[in-house]
């Protein structure tokens, strides 16, 4: 197959450059103000204390549904990237009526048990298997957070707080 008169797409292309990656950069303002506690810290790699969590939790008993939504997500994607959690503070997210996501159930439960063999490879395969399938969209937040939690089990800490920064800036 010639692929000489293909064009490849900007992602491909960018990737295709050769050299040293370029690190990826989010900028934490973009995320909304709600949930900035949390972006901030990712950004500047800070580890994700449980005050931070008990803060979004409380973002996430907001009167208005959107600020409620925002400040669940966020504090699960922060309780990915922290352990242990209090048995209250797991008392409080297990209370959260956040969908489950939308990758099959066998590949999520897959993926988690990658993270939990810290099958370093595996894991990183089925994460990008989910977010290929989510399209430019990205993954619901239900496969972020365990994609989240599973990038932190295997080693991946950069990997997976940008993961968890990229659903940050995305919330609505």
């Amino acid at each position: 197959l010639d692929l000489s008169a293909a064009k490849a797409a900007p992602a491909v292309a960018a990737g295709a450059v050769g050299g040293d990656p370029v690190p990826l950069t989010f900028d934490p303002a973009a995320a909304p103000g709600d949930v900035a506690v949390l972006a901030e810290a990712l950004a500047k790699g800070e580890p994700v204390r449980e005050v931070v969590i008990g803060a979004l939790i409380e973002t996430a008993s907001a009167a208005d549904p959107k600020v409620r939504a925002r400040g669940q997500a966020a504090a699960l994607l922060a309780a990915a990237l922290t352990n242990p959690l209090t048995i209250e503070t797991r008392g409080q997210i297990a209370a959260f009526a956040t969908p489950q996501g939308k990758a099959p159930l066998g590949r999520s439960l897959a993926l988690e048990g990658a993270g939990d063999q810290r099958l370093m490879g595996e894991a990183a395969l089925l994460a990008l298997w989910t977010c290929a399938e989510a399209g430019p969209a990205g993954p619901a937040l239900g496969d972020r957070v365990r994609i989240v939690r599973a990038l932190r089990q295997v080693g991946l800490d950069a990997d997976a707080r940008a993961f968890a920064l990229e659903g940050l800036i995305g919330l609505k």
